[in-house]
Formats: structure tokens, sequence, C-alpha cells
């Protein structure tokens, strides 16, 4: 399955740019790494240390065509996340959206009722994820796969 993992976009501190001090996402490292390992074709989409114009990652998005799209929430960007996954839903709604990270696993239900994500990874995502990803490609429901909040 094509799974795409974006770091959003938000604005660093100045002194962090002046440093150049922006740490990879690790977060979504393990989990790109996770999911490589049980088979999936991967892309991560850090809009964090190369921000791009919306529509410019809405392209890239549409390039890749995944099937999955998982986004990382934190409190200072969950306005973006939410936008581009309006954005995603609008062009291609059978892409399944699913939140993480540390916003949406303490505000699932917040996250699900502001954003036309799919379902929300509450808590540590590899497994998580990756039994998402199972559970899509065989057609199965959601229902059993622990960890997640879902529509």
């Amino acid at each position: 399955m094509k799974i795409l993992l974006v770091n959003p976009p938000q604005e660093p501190a100045p002194a962090q740019r002046a440093l150049e001090n922006l740490m990879p996402p690790l977060n979504l490292m393990y989990l790109a790494s996770y999911l490589q390992k049980a088979g999936h074709e991967l892309k991560l989409l850090d809009l964090y240390a190369e921000p791009l114009p919306e529509a410019e990652a809405l392209e890239k998005i549409k390039d890749f065509a995944p099937a999955l799209a998982g986004f990382a929430t934190y409190p200072g960007s969950i306005d973006e996340v939410y936008s581009l996954a309006k954005k995603i839903k609008a062009s291609a709604p059978a892409v399944h959206i699913t939140l993480g990270g540390l916003y949406a696993s303490y505000l699932p239900e917040v996250c699900l009722s502001q954003c036309p994500a799919d379902s929300v990874v509450v808590g540590e995502g590899e497994a998580t994820l990756a039994e998402l990803a199972s559970a899509l490609e065989k057609g199965l429901g959601l229902s059993a796969v622990p960890g997640l909040c879902f529509r």
C-alpha cells in the first residue's frame, strides 16, 4: 500500500531558523521504518523543515497518490493539518486520512469532529498504523484495530 506521512508546517521560533536547528521528524521516521518492513511503499513529506505553499504540497501528495495519508498533529499546526486534510478529501475522497501524535492522541473526538479525517491513532502508532494499513488493504472493518478511533 502507498502510505504518505506528513509532518505539518509550523513556524519555528526565529532562533531555531537562525541556528538551522530543525530536527528530523523522528516520530514519522520510526513509523516509516516499521511500515516499510511490513512491505508498504512510503513517502515522508516534511513541511516543517521544507515549507511549501499549500498548493504545491497538495500537488506532491496528488503525484504520490497514497491510499493512506497520516498526519502528525501538534497544537501549533493543527489548523494547517485540518486544511490539508480537507483539500485532500475534496480532490481524492478515497484516500484514508488518519491523524496521530500529540494533539490527536489527547483529543481524538475533537479531531474527528473538526476535521474530515477518517481515523485517529491514539498513543504509540507503529503497530496501530500497520494494522490500519492491513485492514484497509484487506477491506476489513476498523473496529478490530487497537488504538484507533474512527468514524
